[in-house]
């Protein structure tokens, strides 16, 4: 009966699992609920309902859920736990829990991949190129090491390296619009990109805003995806009132002469306003955060945003070591 019973606990997490892929997350807490009563799929149940609140933009539930289960969940779960800290901007904080998590005899190439994100964000390039390196000596290269290894390259400037790379990616296991993504930005930095668009789904947002110059459909994204009609919890969303093709003119000015932080396929920028602007979590802010293509000035998005301890106000880290090493001309 017992082997019965767990059977069937592991159904219930697979279908939690693809609801969580297809971000149907009622769906996906309802399943974990039940599936961490199983005593193989526990503590993956309790990550997944973790992971659940701070997709859903409960954080403070998420950083209660993970003081909860901290006993059970620190050293299987890492990424989790220094996720949650990139996600309010602690970056630095996430760095050492990421550190302090390789204590352990054996570290998988997951986690290592994600150490050298944090090596990326802090502005530590060569330290991040050796983990992923390293990677690679054991892993060979998957999709997903490769396409770390061309954000990289892209951050330095080496966009050939970038496009040679690009052609070992096997497009059969990517994303379909991550690889046109990708594929754009690269053909972009190249200066090929208006050449090549036949070759790229121009039916993307991304890809549409790099090969545009205007502002037109940025503007109307943000009008339709981050200004509030409603108010709708845990969205983080600009006041009905704000002026956007005003705050899009001021945000660019402003993030001229900024250097950036990193997010994977993002550059990205945090700039603040006297005066308040909209919601993020809840809670009202006076923050933005600016995400642009890789290397770039092209802002794809923006939205209201909560500025952690670790940053100044205009959203650099302050640190003067980490300003030099991002002391990059980026395209505009």
């Amino acid at each position: 009966m017992e082997n019965l019973r767990e059977k069937e606990l592991e159904y219930v997490y697979q279908q939690g699992i693809r609801y969580l892929e297809n971000r149907d997350y009622i769906r996906a807490k309802n399943c974990f609920l039940i599936s961490k009563e199983s005593l193989i799929y526990r503590k993956k149940s309790i990550n997944a309902l973790i992971l659940i609140e701070i997709y859903s933009g409960n954080l403070k539930m998420a950083r209660s859920l993970l003081e909860e289960y901290k006993d059970e969940l620190y050293y299987e779960h890492t990424t989790t736990y220094a996720f949650l800290e990139r996600i309010e901007f602690n970056l630095n904080k996430g760095l050492n829990i990421m550190l302090d998590s390789f204590k352990e005899p054996s570290t998988p190439n997951k986690k290592l991949a994600y150490l050298s994100d944090f090596y990326i964000e802090i502005g530590e390039y060569e330290r991040a190129r050796k983990v992923l390196e390293t990677i690679k000596l054991s892993h060979n290269g998957t999709n997903d090491l490769i396409v770390r290894l061309i954000f990289l390259n892209i951050i330095e400037g080496d966009y050939l390296s970038a496009y040679k790379l690009f052609q070992n990616i096997d497009s059969n296991n990517i994303n379909s619009d991550s690889y046109n993504q990708l594929k754009a930005l690269i053909y972009y930095h190249r200066g090929i990109l208006q050449d090549e668009k036949e070759n790229v789904n121009t039916y993307l947002y991304y890809v549409n805003r790099l090969l545009n110059n205007d502002e037109d459909n940025l503007v109307d994204h943000l009008k339709r995806r981050h200004v509030m009609i409603n108010q709708t919890e845990n969205e983080s969303l600009f006041f009905k009132c704000t002026d956007v093709e005003k705050m899009i003119k001021e945000i660019k000015s402003r993030i001229e002469n900024l250097n950036p932080n990193f997010d994977r396929n993002a550059s990205v920028y945090y700039v603040s306003f006297p005066n308040l602007i909209g919601y993020s979590n809840n809670e009202t802010t006076n923050s933005v955060k600016v995400i642009t293509a890789l290397g770039t000035k092209k802002i794809i998005t923006m939205y209201p945003a909560i500025l952690s301890s670790e940053y100044n106000s205009e959203g650099l880290q302050e640190s003067k070591e980490l300003s030099l090493k991002r002391g990059l001309k980026w395209k505009n």
